[in-house]
């Protein structure tokens, strides 16, 4: 059966389909008519005009069509692929609240990298007199930022989609516990572990090479686990993917990755060096944490730390995530201790070392720096800066009453007070910034940073408001008579 829909231009075609999970299966290929509009803020893309609008967030294209099928309800749709164009810096227009002490605000900022939206598609359903009425509704289009002015946006001009339906009670989607991946010759190996209280019917991977278009590959359960789900891709260092699950009674659930999608490394990569941070003087039978980050922080995971200190048996921790690993260690015996950390992986390895001078019981840094943050700007009470203005940032340093001295270095170079707890800058350009202050006693250093975003200043102009005098009608006074309009004419 065929059925299409066409609504302000807009035409979908509807099939039912027979596909794995046994469900009633409707197949809605979305034809796409986007265009663009162009105003002062950005531009935005909408379906025949028709457009999401969430404060805070890019105006979106959205579209919507009929999944209404008799007595069965529709429960999830699954995504089946889809084409995309690219817009590089794209300058979206973002929308924001208007009220009466907002009028006059500009344009919100917005700079988050995530994909929004993440996935484009939901049901929505209404009970009438005539029963449940229900239609797929998607945003046919997805935006990172890359700045808080630009970034890309992919617009879809073809998506197709699977609607379930089943009278179940059943309207929780399946759970995703695990997503990992690795590299097969030319395949990157998918692995999801998805559970559900009825059954997992269907899972698959859909995934872009950035190329403009999305593909979908079903993955397959395993025989020793039945949570366990398996998929291959072809491998490409542009590859971002999400995984997807339906469950028997229709119910869909959608892993993005928290809307960063899960993507490849370019390659295996083993670590090229290990850095060792942590105190370099010390007395006995006191606990010092020390900290290994293995460089570059994209090194392939798994890693398998091996820290050999002084005096001390090796210790081996792994990490499946993080590209660093902590330790605390307590000498007993004066001198200097040598702390050595291999990291390694699949392909490779790397060595670091970290010496600190160990002293009797006493005060060789009675108080060292355990910390430090940037506060600031000074004067600043909209938290908005401008370029062309100097702003004055202050380092403050835990404990405060560490060992004096204490040195300070500001990066980048500041106006001045380079040196000391205080330091000012100005910028000449908008733009987002980093700087970086180090403070270092006779404990060690400790750093801190800050991201600052500088904008163009906007100035207003504000004119008097002028009401002309008018006449009080007869037998009413001006103290009784109804206010004037504002060109003057009498309310009556």
């Amino acid at each position: 059966m065929q059925q299409t829909e066409s609504a302000k231009g807009q035409l979908a075609a509807r099939d039912l389909v027979s596909d794995t999970t046994g469900l009633t299966a409707l197949r809605v290929a979305f034809d796409l008519p986007v265009s663009s509009r162009t105003i002062t803020h950005g531009t935005y893309f909408s379906v025949n005009e028709e457009i999401e609008i969430v404060a805070g967030m890019p105006i979106m294209p959205r579209t919507s069509v009929s999944v209404t099928l008799g007595s069965e309800y529709a429960r999830g749709a699954f995504f089946e692929g889809g084409h995309y164009q690219t817009y590089t810096s794209f300058d979206p227009i973002i929308a924001r609240l208007v009220t009466d002490t907002a009028a006059h605000l500009g344009e919100p900022l917005y700079d988050f990298e995530e994909w929004v939206p993440s996935a484009w598609d939901v049901v929505n359903s209404i009970e009438t007199p005539e029963g449940s009425q229900q239609r797929l509704v998607i945003l046919p289009a997805q935006y990172s930022a890359a700045s808080p002015f630009t970034g890309t946006m992919r617009v879809f001009d073809a998506m197709t989609y699977t609607v379930y339906y089943s009278d179940t009670e059943d309207i929780w989607p399946p759970s995703f516990w695990l997503v990992e991946d690795g590299i097969a010759g030319s395949s990157q190996i998918i692995t999801a572990e998805v559970t559900d209280r009825s059954g997992v019917s269907r899972v698959a991977v859909g995934y872009t090479w950035g190329d403009g278009w999305w593909h979908v590959v079903e993955m397959t359960g395993t025989a020793d686990n039945p949570n366990l789900w398996v998929g291959a891709v072809p491998y490409a260092d542009t590859l971002s993917y999400f995984v997807q699950a339906a469950d028997t009674a229709g119910n869909v659930g959608v892993n993005t990755n928290k809307a960063l999608y899960f993507f490849t490394l370019s390659a295996p990569g083993p670590p090229s060096d290990v850095r060792i941070s942590g105190q370099t003087a010390g007395i006995v039978q006191t606990s010092y944490t020390f900290t290994a980050t293995v460089v570059p922080i994209t090194t392939t995971q798994p890693i398998t730390y091996v820290w050999q200190a002084s005096g001390h048996p090796p210790v081996t921790h792994t990490s499946r995530w993080e590209a660093s690993d902590v330790l605390s260690i307590t000498w007993n015996v004066t001198g200097t201790q040598v702390l050595t950390v291999t990291a390694a992986n699949s392909v490779g390895s790397a060595t670091g070392t970290h010496t600190i001078i160990i002293g009797a019981e006493g005060p060789v840094c009675p108080r060292p720096l355990t910390g430090v943050h940037i506060v600031g700007p000074a004067g600043v009470f909209t938290g908005t800066l401008y370029v062309g203005a100097i702003y004055s940032f202050t380092a403050v340093i835990t404990p405060s009453d560490a060992t004096r001295p204490i040195t300070y270095t500001w990066l980048p170079a500041p106006e001045s007070g380079g040196y000391t707890d205080t330091a000012l800058y100005q910028w000449a350009t908008p733009d987002t910034y980093t700087i970086t202050v180090t403070a270092e006693n006779c404990g060690g250093p400790v750093n801190a940073q800050r991201v600052i975003t500088v904008h163009t200043q906007q100035h207003y102009i504000y004119l008097p408001s002028v009401i002309r005098s008018y006449a009080a009608p007869r037998g009413l006074s001006r103290a009784t008579g109804p206010p004037p309009t504002l060109d003057g004419r009498q309310r009556l």
